[in-house]
């Protein structure tokens, strides 16, 4: 994969200043377009591309996280998402979810072990998404937040995941824009390993979204919790 590169640098220590190579997080630019029909550009990690051009439209409300499966190509820089708006499907009734902490901490773990980008640079942010009836879960890391929730959310869409039944666990902090778009994808569950800004717990709680922030080893805040949304201790 070439989301990772060596570049030469220097490095001041203890009064002293040396040449070394850096592990560097690569960012390149990327053009999205819906039913050929430009987006816009966006600046990401040059990995799941294909699922970052379905989960962006997702998450900002411009397809729908129900109905057929989108089609998707990318190259040279140019991703193009073929979805067909007049088969949209009738989204879920709301449905309740019973969720164990337990899953929440194994997710937590997965998360931390799996930040490729992250552990060589230091510069990428992660997401995980598990379907909390059937456990199943996709992963996305990108220079950007925004970018590493959509990854996932397009990866699950393009796996025939639930959306509807599943979590999203971010590092990042959850801010309006994030929860706006958990939302826009019927995501009932969100929750990070930082905090939540009250912009993030305004939109949550008007719109029914469990949001859950500063999760540890064995904790984490409830900032909101939906009625159809039971927490047990397992």
């Amino acid at each position: 994969m070439n989301d990772i590169q060596i570049r030469p640098t220097q490095k001041f220590e203890a009064g002293i200043i040396r040449s070394v190579h850096e592990s560097i997080a690569v960012e390149t630019r990327m053009n999205i377009a819906l039913n050929n029909e430009y987006v816009e550009t966006l600046y990401c990690s040059p990995n799941d591309l294909d699922a970052l051009g379905v989960g962006l439209l997702i998450a900002t409300g411009q397809i729908g996280s129900g109905g057929p499966t989108p089609s998707v190509t990318v190259e040279n820089g140019n991703c193009r998402v073929f979805w067909n708006r007049n088969a949209t499907a009738e989204p879920p009734l709301p449905q309740e979810i019973t969720l164990a902490a337990s899953l929440l901490f194994d997710c937590r773990d997965t998360l931390l072990k799996t930040q490729r980008i992250h552990s060589a640079t230091g510069g990428a942010h992660a997401a995980i998404l598990c379907d909390i009836k059937s456990k199943q879960t996709v992963m996305g890391e990108d220079i950007s937040r925004h970018n590493a929730f959509d990854k996932v959310v397009g990866r699950a869409v393009l796996q025939n995941m639930n959306l509807h039944s599943s979590l999203v666990l971010i590092t990042g902090r959850i801010t309006h824009s994030l929860a706006r778009r958990a939302i826009y994808a019927g995501i009932p569950v969100l929750a990070s390993l930082a905090v939540a800004t009250s912009g993030g717990i305004e939109v949550s709680t008007n719109n029914g979204l469990t949001i859950l922030g500063s999760l540890t080893a064995d904790s984490f805040w409830i900032y909101y919790c939906s009625p159809l949304t039971q927490i047990i201790d397992l």
